[in-house]
């Protein structure tokens, strides 16, 4: 009884890390109303729950593991550690955000967790085969679709095709009316709040699905099961991309599938014995480039304005880079400061009318490299690109091998995807794909021979290690159980706000000031919700604190009101202004101004903000901005008649 026991024990033990890490694919699944943005919030949330859960697996297993340990890593693992060390530092030395509080730097830390604890996973798994014969149907599976060395890879590969199928088969039901969206703005999200993020996922399994159905094993009990469950992820998935109008992810896709196509085709090579002359070498060139134009071509004139805009913001970017290049202006800042940075651009006369036209409301820099740049300067984007040329440069070497092996080419070509659509979008701001990238790049490190560097712990080290593991988990999990509790409290307050009850949201808003303190939407909501109650000194005082970790010309027109109501006029110019210059083309921060000035009697600058907001180009019209110009009409007609 006693060894059936133990026995009992081992299996569980050999099969828990496997289950964790398939918990991280449920990721992109979990959505929650109960929750204040529940479609990205709850994701987090059971996100961080994983992780908890593999640190404190991973520590008690350190405790009871007998003698010291011995660490192996690899270049890999060496960059992606500087990476997060100076994202680290960066995060303790920014301003206005403590560093436990800092949101990229939590998911950097979990992504740090995932990435180490697969790699182990898949190292202990090679060293201990005898925990196969512990579970033989699930061994003889995956011992067909690859190598007995490589069944928690394989395992890890399925995960990838039966979540990327579920998410393309959701998108089709959403796209044919039989499943609603969750945002009443898309046909199409999956269980994301918008379509980029829910293309970016599906693009970065589709090469994915495509090396499994181009590259297969003879004579195997389950090689065509796994083919064709690859093959029908990707039919759907090639369904379904297309309608979400992504261009990024479209990209991403056709680099990811054609580094499955190198592979699998040797293309180079049979391209060069067919160009064996200078004419069709020449003719072949000629051709690319024709194809490539038009392609370019294709793809910016589908969505010129979105393009235009994208180049606006690398352009107000690039130019406050300069200001601190090698250091950046910190963790998690851009989004609190890039709207600051377009007013102040547009303040001072900078930009064409057009650009005025194509400026929105920005969170993130549409281009993985430059806010990474924009945040943690020079230092953090060298050390990332030379992380991801040496992926690249161990990648180009899998073609060498004897057999191809399919898993390093499925998972390089996920990254190349991403990598991709980091140039134009912002596939790594997503959890769920960053949490793709992470999975496939460790599973990438560990099966791919990078140079490897050993490194021996002692026992007293080592016992600190695992304790500092649990107390973390502990900690970490009654953090987020309380902050799980105010969103849900918040989620409450917004309710109530939302029914005009503003004394009830008021009330409870004022109970979770003090937990959510550093979360820019929550200030923003709170202090609009006390400027409903007429409460307009106390909602200042928030919103004016809430300037330093948020950027949105909605905080900035709400302080213009608060300050306009306690008759402090230049204030509520001033910052009336500032959400007119943040987004230009839009009306209602100079409509604020118009007024101002009609009510304070200056005749010239009411006929002068009156008549540009009529001469503003209306993208949507709507009978609120009708109102609105009906108004500005009478403005310039009472001033016009006062000067005959």
């Amino acid at each position: 009884m006693r060894q059936v026991l133990m026995l009992s024990v081992k299996n569980l033990l050999a099969v828990l890390p496997a289950l964790l890490i398939a918990l991280l694919f449920v990721t992109p699944f979990i959505v929650s109303d109960q929750l204040y943005n529940g479609i990205i919030v709850a994701k987090e949330f059971w996100f961080f729950g994983v992780v908890a859960a593999m640190l404190l697996y991973s520590g008690i297993r350190l405790l009871f593991k007998k003698g010291g340990i011995k660490i192996s890593l690899n270049n890999t693992d060496i960059l992606l550690l500087a990476f997060y060390v100076w994202c680290f530092i960066r995060a303790i030395f920014t301003p206005y955000t403590p560093f436990y509080h800092n949101h990229k730097l939590q998911v950097l830390t979990g992504m740090m967790v995932v990435y180490f604890f697969i790699k182990q996973t898949i190292i202990l798994e090679r060293k201990n085969h005898e925990h196969t014969s512990l579970t033989s149907p699930f061994t003889s599976f995956f011992n067909s679709f690859i190598n007995k060395e490589y069944i928690i890879p394989s395992f890890l590969i399925l995960l990838f095709l039966l979540t990327g199928f579920i998410q393309a088969v959701y998108g089709l039901l959403q796209l044919y009316g039989i499943l609603p969206s969750l945002n009443s703005d898309f046909k199409i999200t999956g269980s994301f709040l918008n379509p980029a993020p829910y293309a970016f996922y599906l693009s970065s399994i589709l090469p994915i699905a495509l090396t499994i159905t181009l590259f297969s094993i003879k004579n195997e009990k389950y090689s065509k099961a796994i083919k064709y469950i690859g093959l029908s992820t990707l039919l759907c998935i090639l369904l379904i991309l297309p309608a979400t109008l992504c261009r990024a992810a479209w990209l991403g896709a056709l680099s990811g599938g054609f580094v499955v196509f190198y592979y699998r085709f040797n293309i180079f090579r049979e391209a060069k014995k067919m160009l064996n002359t200078t004419t069709k070498i020449f003719a072949a060139i000629v051709i690319t480039t024709i194809l490539f134009g038009t392609c370019v071509f294709y793809l910016y004139h589908f969505k010129s304005t979105s393009a235009n805009g994208r180049m606006l913001i690398w352009k107000i970017t690039t130019q406050k880079i300069k200001e601190k290049p090698f250091v950046g202006v910190g963790l998690s800042r851009f989004e609190a400061e890039y709207n600051n940075w377009q007013a102040e651009w547009f303040s001072f006369g900078n930009g064409s009318d057009n650009e005025k036209m194509l400026a929105g409301n920005v969170k993130f820099a549409y281009n993985e490299f430059l806010e990474i740049l924009s945040e943690t300067g020079l230092i953090g984007l060298v050390v990332f690109l030379i992380l991801i040329s040496i992926i690249c440069k161990e990648g180009l070497y899998i073609r060498k091998t004897e057999i191809p092996n399919r898993i390093s080419i499925g998972t390089f070509s996920l990254i190349v995807t991403l990598i991709t659509c980091s140039l134009f979008s912002y596939p790594l701001f997503s959890l769920p794909t960053m949490l793709m990238f992470i999975i496939g790049l460790a599973i990438f490190s560990t099966i791919v021979n990078f140079t490897e560097y050993n490194l021996r712990i002692g026992l007293p080290l080592k016992y600190a290690i695992a304790i500092s593991m649990v107390l973390v988990t502990f900690i970490s999990l009654k953090t987020k159980f309380e902050e799980c509790a105010n969103y849900k409290k918040w989620n409450y307050a917004l309710f109530y706000f939302y029914n005009t009850q503003y004394n009830l949201a008021n009330d409870m808003f004022s109970k979770l000031y003090l937990s959510l303190i550093n979360n820019g939407d929550f200030l923003l909501q709170y202090g609009k919700s006390l400027e409903m109650e007429k409460k307009y000194s106390q909602s200042a005082r928030i919103l004016e604190s809430t300037k330093n970790i948020y950027s949105d010309p909605y905080l900035y027109i709400t302080l213009g009101d608060c300050y306009n109501a306690n008759k402090e006029f230049e204030k509520a110019e001033q910052m009336y202004l500032t959400a007119s210059n943040m987004i230009p083309n839009k009306i209602y921060a100079k409509y604020k101004l118009a007024r101002l000035y009609d009510e304070t009697h200056l005749p010239d600058k009411a006929l002068f903000m009156a008549k540009s907001i009529l001469n503003i180009p209306i993208k949507v019209k709507s009978h609120a901005i009708e109102e609105i110009h009906n108004e500005m009409k009478l403005i310039i007609s009472k001033y016009e008649m006062t000067e005959l």
